[in-house]
């Protein structure tokens, strides 16, 4: 009797070191599985589905900025201007000026247009006179304007709205001599809209940094934070 009870025992612990032995078997194989799964999966949306996505983000801010870009380049040709600009930029013909950059800005939806001059040192826009430039308080005027760079697309606040823009700075020269920074400036928002139409993952999210601003770009554009 003992030595069947006993037998019995042994069967059990047989089967509890079997059972043990296949959950154990099981977890492992279901963890080296997922850990295989997860490292295939981000090898994926490293090597192809992120930078597909963001070439997409690219192209479109290419496109989407081209005829800015365009509108920059004609106002930085603009004879008027720059003849205006060589005569030292009289008073009598600023008023001109002015509703020049108003009627650009209504024809091309556009949040800002603008005349930085270098030779008067005021900076016009659709409005009027918004200030008078100053090396202390604009360095991104002098910075540009001493480089060799024709254009440039720049991310930055609006004084005039408040708004984060991108700003199409173009040189405006005669002969040898700079004679302003002009251009166009759209809302970022506005532009994000666009971009956003390229989903990325499952929120459409992705973080963009130019200098010291970061933005935030999701389904819905909202956030921007800027680093001291």
């Amino acid at each position: 009797m003992s030595l069947q009870i006993k037998n019995i025992k042994i069967r059990h612990a047989l089967i509890g070191i079997i059972t043990v032995s296949l959950i154990t078997l099981s977890i492992s194989s279901i963890i080296l599985n997922s850990i295989i799964f997860t490292d295939v999966f981000e090898q994926n949306i490293k090597n192809d589905l992120l930078p597909n996505q963001l070439a997409k983000v690219k192209a479109r801010i290419k496109n989407q900025l081209s005829t800015p870009l365009e509108l920059s380049k004609a106002i930085n040709q603009n004879k008027f201007l720059i003849d205006w600009a060589k005569e030292g930029e009289p008073e009598s013909n600023q008023q001109n000026v002015i509703d020049y950059l108003k009627y650009m800005q209504q024809q091309n939806n556009a949040l800002v247009v603008f005349w930085v001059s270098n030779v008067s040192k005021n900076y016009l826009n659709q409005d009027g006179v918004l200030k008078v430039i100053s090396e202390q308080n604009d360095g991104w005027f002098y910075s540009f304007i001493n480089s060799d760079k024709e254009y440039e697309v720049a991310f930055d606040f609006d004084e005039g709205s408040s708004k984060l823009t991108a700003f199409i700075n173009y040189k405006v020269t005669a002969g040898n001599q700079d004679l302003a920074i002009a251009g166009l400036g759209y809302s970022v928002s506005e532009i994000s809209e666009d971009i956003l139409t390229n989903k990325i993952g499952d929120t459409g999210m992705f973080l963009l940094q130019i200098k010291k601003v970061k933005l935030l770009f999701t389904r819905s554009f909202r956030k921007v934070s800027s680093e001291d």
